[in-house]
């Protein structure tokens, strides 16, 4: 069933809509200083995998305070990853436990409100920091005052090949700001590994519960149209790592599409650009998730009716040429922007 994206955007209050549901400190901050960032990492139950992350995040290059925390979305009474923690003795960490299952998004949302730093970082439980990015992202941070989401470069990472992590050469990268309202067109954005400031948490209306799996890119459009200043920083802060998950399946590849249609329809309503453009971008969008969908789901059936598909070869190539030159136009922003 298609998603509503007008009303899906419209959902701002989906920090507190679980509110009733308590997470309780197992393990708490000794040190009792004062964090500038607080790195919070949503957990169920992948503890091989969290093990990475919270390394990482333990493992920072810099000598500001700064607090991890784990929030675990499983009330059962013993569980790998308590008992994991239980094993690490480090002053940063604090340890919350959700009394009863808030779901993804929910433990997303409860992520967000927990730490008490300045800055706040989501990392998921997958993922891992880069030694530096504390230092970075608080230097980004503080030069550009008016930035209340950053978002740096993303090492994608296949699980099971051979890793090659940069080297920090120490040269400046663009810090430059998208049109977040053309977001779903070039794609720039990842939640984890990303910063945000603890005072604009509550406008950016938090992950909505009815988006789907593309509720990430619902709530940095939601963020942007809510008037928060969202950033690319241009330089590889972490890993991004694939593996064989949930957005992996075909009900899931197709609920991306189911929700990602309407939101770019709904987008190019509003703009004022000539309508054989936005009609072309939808086409070249519909034609391709389709495509990717039948290329790795080949035994399945996906109804493409919601779609706006093209009527010719010559059609196609039109589309894809638009939506290839509305990109390049779109990333050529970052160079009216200065290197940091």
């Amino acid at each position: 069933m298609e998603i509503n994206a007008e009303e899906c955007l419209k959902a701002n209050d989906n920090l507190y809509l679980q509110a009733d549901v308590e997470s309780v400190p197992v393990k708490d901050r000794a040190d009792g200083a004062t964090p500038v960032v607080s790195i919070v990492i949503p957990a169920y139950k992948r503890v091989s995998m969290l093990k990475d992350a919270l390394s990482s995040a333990l493992s920072q290059d810099t000598g500001l305070p700064y607090e991890v925390v784990v929030v675990e979305d499983n009330p059962e009474p013993d569980t790998g990853i308590g008992s994991y923690l239980a094993g690490i003795d480090d002053s940063r960490l604090r340890y919350l436990k959700n009394v009863s299952n808030l779901g993804l998004v929910g433990n997303f949302n409860r992520a967000l409100t927990v730490g008490r730093g300045e800055i706040t970082v989501i990392l998921h439980d997958d993922d891992f920091l880069l030694p530096s990015y504390v230092r970075e992202i608080v230097r980004i941070m503080e030069v550009r005052r008016d930035a209340d989401i950053v978002c740096p470069r993303p090492l994608k990472w296949r699980d099971g090949t051979p890793l090659a992590l940069p080297e920090d050469d120490g040269r400046p990268a663009k810090l430059w700001k998208p049109l977040t309202s053309w977001e779903p067109f070039c794609r720039t954005f990842i939640p984890t590994g990303m910063a945000i400031r603890r005072s604009s948490i509550a406008r950016s209306g938090g992950f909505d519960y009815i988006s789907g799996p593309s509720t990430d890119l619902y709530f940095i459009v939601r963020a942007g149209l809510s008037g928060l200043n969202y950033y690319n920083y241009d330089k590889i802060l972490f890993v991004y790592r694939w593996s064989e998950n949930e957005s992996l399946k075909f009900s899931t590849r197709c609920a991306f599409v189911e929700a990602g249609f309407p939101l770019r329809r709904h987008l190019l309503s509003r703009s004022r650009i000539p309508r054989f453009i936005t009609k072309a971008l939808l086409e070249n969008y519909s034609f391709r998730a389709l495509e990717d969908i039948r290329t790795n789901f080949p035994d399945m059936e996906f109804d493409p009716s919601s779609l706006t598909l093209p009527s010719s070869p010559v059609r196609r190539w039109f589309n894809a040429k638009t939506a290839d030159i509305t990109a390049a136009v779109l990333r050529m922003r970052k160079y009216l922007y200065p290197s940091l």
